[in-house]
Order: C-alpha cells, then sequence, then structure tokens
C-alpha cells in the first residue's frame, strides 16, 4: 500500500469505489461480486492490495472488474496506484477441520457412541469453509458466493440426516416443506453437476462421517 495512504484511509475510498462501482456496473455484479472486497497489505509502493474471501471472487474480480475498480480509485482518491486482489487466507485446507464438539460425546454401557449428526454441525462446517456466517447461510440471499454453499449444505442435511423436510427448512429461512423438497433436489442436481464441487462435498461428507453419527435417509427429494 503506499506510505502516503494509512489503511483506515485506505478503507474509506474503498467505499466510495465499491459505490461507484455499484452505479456504474450494476447492484448484480456489486452484491455478486464486489460487496465482500477488503483492503489488504501491501510492501509494494503505490500499491493496494485487495483481499477476497474465496479463490472463485479472487479470480473473478481479477479478470473482469480490476481494471475499473483502479479507474475509480483514481478518481475517488486523486492517486493513480496499482490494484491487486489476493485471496483473503494464505491457504484453504484440503480437508476443512470441524469447529465443534469431540466428536465423542456419550458412553453408555462402557461404550463409546458418536454423537448423533445435527444440522447445525453441517452448517457450521460449510460457513467455515466458505467464510460464510450462519446469518447468511439462514437468509435467503442470492449472491452466488452464499447461495452456493447454502446448496452444499442442504443437500448434505438430506442426505446425512433422517429430518423431515419441515425441519430443514427451519435452520434455512423458514421455506416451506415443499419449497425445501424442491431446493433439496435442486441442490443435488447442482453438486452432481460440477465434479470439482462433487470432490470437495465427499470430503466433508468424509470429515462429517468421522465426527458424527449419521442417519441415512430412506427417501429422496422429490425433483421440483
Amino acid at each position: 500500500m503506499p506510505d502516503d495512504l494509512a489503511v483506515s484511509s485506505s478503507s474509506q475510498i474503498l467505499k466510495r469505489v465499491l459505490k461507484q462501482a455499484c452505479l456504474s456496473l450494476g447492484k448484480d455484479v456489486y452484491e455478486n461480486f464486489l460487496a465482500r472486497l477488503e483492503i489488504g497489505e501491501s510492501e509494494v509502493p503505490r500499491t493496494v492490495m485487495l483481499t477476497a474471501p474465496t479463490l472463485f471472487l479472487k479470480t473473478w474480480v481479477k479478470d473482469h472488474y480490476l481494471v475499473h475498480l483502479q479507474e475509480y480509485w483514481r478518481i475517488e482518491s486523486g492517486v493513480s496506484v496499482r490494484l491487486g486482489v489476493t485471496l483473503r487466507t494464505m491457504v484453504r485446507k484440503a480437508k476443512p477441520e470441524i469447529k465443534a464438539a469431540p466428536p465423542v460425546v456419550m458412553v453408555r454401557r462402557g461404550v463409546q457412541l458418536l454423537r448423533a449428526i445435527e444440522i447445525i454441525d453441517i452448517q457450521r462446517l460449510v460457513c467455515s469453509y466458505y467464510t460464510l456466517s450462519l446469518q447468511e447461510m439462514k437468509s435467503d440471499s442470492r449472491q452466488r458466493f452464499i447461495a452456493e454453499p447454502r446448496k452444499i449444505a442442504v443437500y448434505l442435511c438430506f442426505k446425512l440426516t433422517n429430518y423431515a423436510p419441515k425441519e430443514i427448512a427451519a435452520h434455512f429461512g423458514n421455506r416451506s416443506p415443499d419449497h425445501m423438497r424442491q431446493y433439496a433436489a435442486a441442490s443435488q442436481r447442482f453438486v452432481s453437476s460440477k465434479p470439482k464441487t462433487a470432490q470437495e462435498v465427499a470430503a466433508y461428507e468424509a470429515k462429517l462421517r468421522e465426527n458424527f453419527a449419521v442417519t441415512e435417509r430412506k427417501d429422496e427429494p422429490a425433483e421440483g
């Protein structure tokens, strides 16, 4: 970051830059790709480094919008700088750790048993990997960086628990049971249509099975 721009000042400039991007590029572009950008650290003179929470957002912003943001920065700050974008975290783990209680929590007749998996356990794992809050996961936002992790969580809830659609819906914005069945079917199609996503979901499922007792669903979500 340039020596004459403090972090706080740069954050204020970024707010104005993103506001201009929203006006010029459209609200959909802003909400889906730019809203979660933040100021990062840079030791290169006259360079401002932005950070994105996911590899997808980092790559998309760099390829499609960075030149626009650089021009808006020049207009808003009166200083010509070079903008870069990087991941907010250095490296994403291949198998994300579950931030939850220890896996063995019950002892019955001298035998250690895994605690039954709950919907919240699935939500926490997916939120941890995609750096989302539970509030974002439960929202009805259609922004891609929220909607796609939500589909993954719903898919795993239907696959690894035997909760009724109404009970699952209560954890995802209180959608109707019929809507939840359709959403689950759409989530299943989403996962199966993307090999890389399917591979990641398989890793999540393996970790959940390792840490919790899983109840296999006997019925399949109805196709919507």
